[in-house]
């Protein structure tokens, strides 16, 4: 018996209805799959991780860092038989105190500062965690925090002499971080050069050596290599300071010991010092301006005369000039010292051609030339940029007889190029 049309498309429409229902409930609420976490996160609580044979994250890292130092930590999924096998969800890394030490999500850990942090991995309800301690280098400093690099130093005392030495906290690129160590302090050759528990070194012997260390409880070491010169310590000798950076306010040298020098552009000043090892720093350069070298520390004789020369113009330099050979009778000394920003310098007969042959030519800035001796009277400095011979700045100069000058050239342009003249000792 045939159903009428209007029954017939009833029940076929509802056979359809109940037969998607069904479909959608098969592909919706299938046991065989499990709910998957979104990227980068845990499931939820309660949620029921996927079947894994995991029971443990091995974390292989480093158990000590140098403070600044990143490391990237390695994890491995295990089973219980030990096997290797893939974390079922992404892992998660956290760190006890990000104060001491951060991870990335990639698993990169920074050391931040020294001390003991845990660093934990995590991939669903499996959890593995290790405990690194953050450490600093240690570098040996002089008193008012002059620091000395990391690689081996020589210290030439003369005998008699003392140096005072502390030791400081550094990070993994000899940079100086917070906090003092606790060190004790040591030397191989104690008959030559002996050292207290304060760092207090004193050279006794002459033309001997000895390495000064410094080693702190946890392993940690320093040192300073020390040498013993033939002269002897507290005999008359003589520094100058002289300030020849044009554009630069007044700067200030601060030797290691004795008082503080400042000083305005063509200013200098004679300082009667005792022979030995003498240190200096200088201060007041502009904001982003820095020193090369920014301090100077070396053993100065007997009767020796030094001048320490700031010069520059885009770059400042600390120039050490030792006193001028005997004098030549009737004739002209004349040492330059290369401040400006032209990197070619020609001393000339006055008038000669630019082009003509030099008495001198010297290229090196921040450098010193030796003296140069030549009849007295006037000449001219020609100052030439590298490669562009026609620009230049031509300085009529002089040499005075029998009486030594340094001249510092200074100056950017044709227009500003000049020097500073300083007689001598």
């Amino acid at each position: 018996m045939r159903l009428p049309a209007r029954l017939q498309h009833s029940s076929v429409a509802r056979s359809a209805v109940a037969l998607a229902v069904v479909l959608f409930l098969a592909t919706c609420s299938s046991p065989t799959d499990p709910p998957t976490p979104p990227d980068g996160e845990s499931p939820p609580p309660g949620g029921e991780p996927p079947p894994s044979p995991m029971t443990e994250l091995v974390l292989a890292f480093p158990s000590t860092m140098t403070v600044h130092a990143s490391v990237l930590l390695l994890v491995t999924g295990r089973t219980a038989e030990g096997a290797v096998v893939e974390p079922p969800y992404p892992i998660l890394y956290t760190t006890s105190d990000t104060s001491i030490a951060t991870v990335s999500s990639m698993g990169v850990v920074f050391a931040e500062n020294r001390g003991t942090v845990t660093i934990t991995a995590s991939s669903g309800s499996v959890h593995g965690s290790l405990t690194v301690t953050v450490r600093a280098r240690v570098a040996v400093v002089l008193g008012e925090g002059y620091t000395v690099p990391l690689a081996l130093p020589n210290y030439y005392l003369a005998v008699g002499d003392t140096l005072s030495l502390q030791a400081a906290f550094v990070d993994i690129d000899g940079e100086p971080i917070e906090g003092t160590p606790a060190v004790t302090w040591s030397s191989s050759n104690p008959p030559a050069v002996s050292v207290d528990e304060n760092g207090r070194v004193i050279a006794l012997q002459p033309l001997q050596s000895a390495v000064v260390t410094a080693s702190t409880a946890d392993g940690g070491l320093a040192w300073a290599n020390v040498v013993v010169d033939s002269t002897q310590a507290g005999l008359p000798a003589t520094v100058r300071f002289a300030h020849a950076a044009p554009g630069v306010g007044p700067v200030t040298f601060r030797p290691i010991r004795g008082e503080p020098v400042t000083l305005s552009v063509g200013q200098s000043v004679d300082v009667a010092v005792g022979s030995g090892i003498f240190s200096a720093k200088v201060d007041g350069l502009p904001a982003g301006q820095s020193l090369n070298p920014s301090d100077w520390t070396e053993l100065i004789r007997p009767g020796a005369s030094l001048s320490l020369f700031v010069v520059g113009g885009t770059s400042a330099y600390l120039v050490p000039l030792y006193g001028p050979s005997p004098v030549v009778a009737d004739s002209g000394m004349v040492r330059l010292v290369q401040g400006s920003d032209y990197l070619v310098v020609h001393l000339q007969a006055t008038g000669a051609p630019v082009d003509g042959t030099p008495e001198l030519c010297y290229f090196d800035p921040g450098s010193p030339t030796e003296y140069f001796i030549r009849p007295a009277g006037r000449f001219d400095l020609v100052l030439e940029r590298k490669y562009q011979a026609n620009d230049f700045a031509r300085l009529p100069a002089d040499a005075p007889a029998g009486r030594p000058v340094t001249l510092v050239l200074t100056g950017s342009s044709a227009e500003t190029a000049g020097y500073l003249a300083f007689p001598d000792p």
